[in-house]
């Protein structure tokens, strides 16, 4: 069920009824996905008549309708605790809502001039019963209130099969402040926040302007992490776990995802390497922790609305895992009653993985390849080298800004150009794996071995770069580490300061203290201090530094490859991808001794690959071009198994000599005339407005004549295909090509003679939508935002140019032998 993607399900008004559940939900398990979430959102105009109001007795019996349901078809369900995002509703009194707190002159700062607003927002994209103030994310106490509602609604009509209630990131926006501040800080933090307003607001000598305002966003970060935290426990109280998206939060990121059971990370719009770091925070946080499950929200405005295809989501999708991420949550599906024409009710933000987003023809397939990866990346345990400390107090205690929160948006403002996050990228590029702790895990790691453990998985070494400030205690522990065997390396220097403001001088003299008494010895780029069994290491140089954890760092990297590793009782996995633009294939030591490769995209296409032995090294022969993926599986050296087999050219490609016929099949809005073709071209080259508005399939029919001697394999290469195919070969179905490469070895296919070969090719929706945005139809019929474009501005594809669709090509056919 978990290896299987998931799907966010939009209840756009909560007008659904039990016959449309059901028949959606068999089509997502025909489709191949594990489960849903349930997310009730604005309505739709028009339908007001068959909104359900949330929570309501109606309402709570389409909620157990959906979780019998899920159940009977083998599917999971989660649950939003509340409607749109983030928490509130209407029964959230002024009180309980959200706040904030500013100063026009920071010098006379004082709550008697303080600027205080309360109700700083509403519910966004609340569903029918659910808008609402926003709850002040700070407060237990209001959060216990807001819950009760949902406690109520469950004693009177308790629902069935739900697995995990979620909360999304962090967008209490302008929230900084919360009532109850005075004596929560007194509390944590040990003096009167009151008396130091000032310097809060900005005014005075910049290392006591940092110690305060570090002591107040650590504040405001305890504070949620208690209030996710009793949100957790209620969840299990109800017997459910919990997903959390921590990003957005003003927080230590590491100990609000490790909050909940299945932390939870996004990507949003691009793929940069420079936001790996970031969210592999999230999968950091499971594998400290222990937890088997880190989930993303995955796919939002990865492209503009019904024109990403399929290529693109498999590169978003191998992106993801290579950032720890194993529980795809697709972002997502509207609810959709079988009597709305097409489109359908659409969601705000693209990409629509439904029925009516243009990608259901290839969903099965794609859906098959994300569940062969994830049944691998959800095996065994994480296998990571090294730790990488997450400095939290070194970016808290900055006389700069205010609140810190930390989005997917604003990586650049506070971590790109911290020492943290650039170590963590080098590490990356150097081939070594690695996982974010926090202070709250350095206090729970223990050494075996010489190895660091927590949440069942291991480490070779302790990494803190940028780490000028650290918390005594932090400090203290991480001598206690070293004593008992540890490695811990310091990115050019030992920390300088303590945190906070509160006799911070004596902690600073505690500091040095345990400083002082480490005696370095010079070893070339590197001074390392010996102490017990272990060791603390200091160099600017972070090869060195590997090297000195004893860290063998993959190789893939260096022959244009990514890739993750874990591993279980049988040895390693790996998961490598070429996310490059030129062809790989080259030998790469890999951990083991005896290994398999398995092709996700194919159900069975295993084999034991070539292999060298170079020194103590294993070398593996990896052959994968631009876009492709392959999962290496280590083997005991006793197993038997076929061999992978490796192809080269047995002849030049064969001339196909004869032309195509077109013929169009379902899609939309009108079926297109047939054509012949002797040169392929997009069909919306034709001339007439059908074939340029048409999005659909279209079936794509030629012979080709081999010699009295069919080889036993031929490369079939597509060329370039908008934007998926399904090949037969004399009427068998042999492939399904729907990413780069579209390419596909055929065995024991062809036959000596002619040879009738189809490809029906779908295209994305784009074509259609824009034909009816030319045309005036009213498909944009949502209450709220209604539909907006990546700009979020209103959608209007009137404008969009003509999408080329079909089989591009060139298509050629060439024989192959085992190499």
């Amino acid at each position: 069920m978990t290896s299987k993607p998931w799907t966010r399900w939009w209840w756009l008004g909560s007008a659904v009824d039990e016959a449309s559940i059901t028949q959606q939900l068999q089509q997502f398990s025909q489709a191949g996905m594990g489960g849903v979430e349930i997310c009730p959102i604005y309505g739709v105009t028009g339908f007001d008549a068959r909104e359900k109001e949330f929570l309501s007795k109606d309402w709570m019996k389409l909620l157990d309708h959906t979780g019998k349901e899920t159940k009977r078809l083998q599917m999971g369900l989660d649950l939003t605790t509340g409607t749109g995002w983030p928490f509130g509703g209407p029964w959230v009194k002024r009180e309980d809502s959200l706040m904030s707190i500013a100063w026009k002159d920071a010098k006379s700062a004082s709550m008697q001039n303080a600027e205080i607003r309360e109700r700083l927002m509403l519910v966004k994209r609340a569903a029918p019963g659910g808008a609402g103030n926003v709850v002040d994310p700070f407060s237990v106490a209001v959060l216990d209130r807001y819950l009760q509602p949902f406690d109520a609604a469950w004693k009177s009509a308790p629902p069935q099969g739900i697995r995990a209630q979620f909360h999304d990131s962090f967008e209490y926006f302008g929230a900084n402040w919360t009532r109850t501040m005075q004596e929560d800080f007194l509390r944590l933090r040990g003096y009167d926040l009151l008396e130091h307003l000032p310097a809060l607001a900005g005014h005075g000598e910049a290392d006591y302007v940092a110690r305060i305002k570090h002591d107040y966003r650590m504040t405001l970060n305890e504070l949620h992490l208690t209030f996710m935290r009793r949100w957790n426990a209620w969840s299990k109280d109800k017997g459910y776990v919990t997903r959390n998206q921590g990003h957005g939060a003003p927080c230590n990121l590491i100990d609000l995802y490790a909050a909940s059971d299945i932390p939870e990370t996004e990507a949003f719009g691009g793929l940069p390497d420079e936001h790996m770091p970031m969210l592999q925070m999230a999968s950091s946080s499971a594998h400290v922790k222990g937890s088997t499950l880190s989930s993303a929200e995955s796919f939002t405005w990865l492209g503009e609305h019904f024109q990403t295809a399929h290529a693109d989501l498999k590169a978003a999708a191998d992106y993801l895992w290579l950032c720890g991420v194993n529980h795809i949550i697709f972002h997502g599906i509207p609810f959709s009653p079988s009597d709305a024409p097409w489109p359908g009710w659409q969601f705000y933000a693209s990409v629509n993985m439904g029925p009516n987003g243009g990608l259901w023809h290839s969903m099965p397939a794609f859906n098959a390849y994300i569940t062969r990866v994830q049944s691998v990346l959800q095996r065994g345990q994480s296998d990571g080298d090294a730790l990488v400390y997450f400095p939290m107090a070194d970016l808290f205690q900055s006389e700069e800004g205010n609140l810190m929160a930390f989005t997917m948006h604003n990586v650049e403002q506070y971590f790109s150009k911290h020492a943290f996050y650039q170590a963590a990228l080098a590490l990356r590029q150097q081939g070594v794996q690695y996982d974010f702790l926090s202070d709250a895990f350095v206090e729970k790691a223990v050494v075996k071995d010489g190895k660091i453990l927590l949440g069942g998985n291991e480490w070779q070494c302790l990494y803190l770069a940028g780490a000028r400030v650290i918390p005594v205690a932090t400090m203290e522990k991480l001598l206690v580490l070293a004593r008992d065997g540890a490695t811990i390396c310091f990115e050019k220097e030992l920390p300088q300061t303590v945190v906070g403001f509160h006799q911070h001088a004596e902690r600073e003299q505690r500091l040095h203290k345990m400083l002082d008494l480490l005696e370095f010895i010079d070893q070339g780029v590197t001074k390392v201090a010996l102490l017990g069994k272990g060791k603390i290491v200091v160099s600017a140089d972070r090869a060195a530094l590997v090297q000195a954890a004893a860290i063998r760092p993959e190789q893939f990297l260096h022959a244009g490859l990514q890739g993750i590793r874990r591993k279980d009782q049988g040895g390693h996995w790996y998961f490598l991808v070429n996310r490059g633009k030129t062809a790989v294939d080259a030998y790469l030591p890999l951990r083991g001794k005896n290994f398999l490769l398995m092709n996700p995209m194919a159900e069975h296409e295993i084999g034991r690959p070539q292999m060298k032995q170079v020194g103590d090294e294993t070398q593996v022969r990896i052959e994968l071009a631009a876009g492709e993926s392959m999962i290496v599986r280590e083997i005991p050296l006793d197993q038997k198994a076929a061999d992978w087999v490796y192809h080269e050219k047995a002849g030049e490609p064969i001339a196909w000599g004869q032309e195509w016929r077109v013929e169009f099949g379902q899609g939309g809005p009108k079926s297109p005339a047939t054509f012949s073709l002797t040169e392929l071209r997009p069909w919306t080259e034709q001339v007439g407005e059908d074939y340029r508005n048409f999005s659909g399939s279209a079936r794509y029919t030629t012979t080709i004549k081999l010699g009295e001697t069919a080889a036993a394999a031929y490369m079939l290469d597509l060329g370039e295909v908008a934007d998926s195919a399904d090949v037969r070969v004399n009427g068998k179905s042999v492939a399904r090509l729907w990413a780069r490469p579209f390419t596909v070895v055929l065995k024991d296919v062809f036959r000596a003679g002619e040879n009738v070969i189809e490809i029906e090719v779908t295209n994305v929706a784009a074509n259609r939508i824009a034909y009816m945005d030319r045309t005036q139809q009213k498909w944009k019929i949502f209450k709220e935002i209604n539909i907006v474009n990546r700009d979020y501005k209103p959608l209007d594809a009137s404008t969009w140019p003509v999408r080329p669709a079909g089989l591009i090509g060139p298509v050629s056919l060439t024989p192959l032998k085992a190499k």
